[in-house]
């Protein structure tokens, strides 16, 4: 509890002032076309009003990707659990995003020799494999593989996604999952283009009960475990 109380007060201290920039980005840009509009600069076009669509869309989703954090932190972020098998979810996820892995030439398998029924909320949990999964496709594609594998453990369920990518410094790890941190590295924004993708999963993860982790491969790359406890009854 004390260290969860630290990591939270750390996080809201650095935050403040990068969530302050995320959101104003957006806003300025959507209100200085619109005011071009108005003054005559640009013709108030289709094009000019889906570029406005655009920024707002995405300050939609930060101000929404916010409130789920929020909602963790106080632990109030609700779940809808009922079992579910997290094999099939995995495939599920792999299909959906087959145009994307496509376009980068990015293999995604799935190796899942295990029963893997578990009780847990389906679009939560599927919220963190498809973070998970576009932050490979966006940053680690040069590897061309990303292999996931789920494994039993005595205390539940491991998820294993591993990259071939360029992976992180050393010294970044500890602050993978810190909201609004990025790496100094050419795989800066593999977290998420907003630097809250890594963050939202952990806490999705915690609210489940489970944890989540990054180390780095021993062939490169990175690996992200998730570890899920043993399956309740429904």
């Amino acid at each position: 509890m004390a260290r969860k109380l630290a990591r939270y007060d750390r996080e809201l201290r650095a935050s403040h002032v990068a969530m302050a920039h995320e959101l104003r980005s957006p806003l300025t840009a959507a209100i200085g076309r619109l005011q071009g509009v108005l003054d005559g600069v640009f013709e108030p076009d289709p094009r000019q009003l889906e570029m406005v669509m655009k920024q707002l869309i995405h300050l939609s989703r930060l101000i929404e990707e916010l409130h789920l954090l929020s909602l963790a932190d106080a632990g109030q972020l609700s779940l809808d659990k009922c079992e579910i098998d997290i094999a099939e979810l995995l495939r599920e996820r792999v299909i959906w995003l087959t145009p994307q892995s496509e376009a980068v030439d990015m293999i995604i398998s799935v190796d899942v020799e295990v029963d893997c029924r578990y009780v847990g909320d389906p679009f939560r949990l599927g919220q963190v494999f498809t973070i998970l999964m576009e932050n490979a496709l966006r940053y680690a594609s040069e590897g061309g593989v990303l292999a996931i594998k789920a494994n039993r453990l005595p205390g539940g369920l491991q998820i294993l996604f591993r990259d071939k990518g360029k992976g992180v410094e050393e010294a970044f790890l500890p602050r993978i999952f810190e909201r609004f941190t990025r790496a100094e590295t050419s795989r800066a924004r593999h977290f998420g283009g907003s630097g809250l993708g890594l963050s939202i999963a952990r806490a999705i993860c915690e609210a489940h009960g489970g944890t989540i982790k990054a180390s780095h491969s021993e062939d490169g790359g990175l690996v992200i475990s998730l570890e899920l406890p043993a399956i309740e009854n429904i």
